[in-house]
């Protein structure tokens, strides 16, 4: 048996974009976990204060973490140009 650890997907709403994933395992999984450990319980505090500026850090921490797990599982996109 050979195990991928990638899939390529076609995108749905741009023919002839491909995204190339990395699939989930056990050891990415604890690697992903460790990566966002402390944005996520800074995210949640900031998120529940009442000042605007700790709102806006909270949302400035939550679009890293998004970032974080893009990086984390995309590894390439072909058939996109970005000007």
């Amino acid at each position: 048996m050979t195990y991928e650890s990638e899939v390529v997907i076609e995108s749905e709403l741009a023919p002839g974009v491909i995204f190339t994933v990395l699939k989930m395992s056990y050891e990415r999984r604890s690697e992903l976990m460790r990566r966002i450990r402390e944005l996520a319980r800074r995210h949640e505090f900031l998120e529940a204060s009442e000042r605007p500026d700790d709102r806006m850090e909270a949302a400035l921490l939550e679009s890293e973490i998004n970032l974080t797990y893009l990086k984390w599982g995309l590894k390439s996109i072909s058939g996109l140009t970005i000007d």
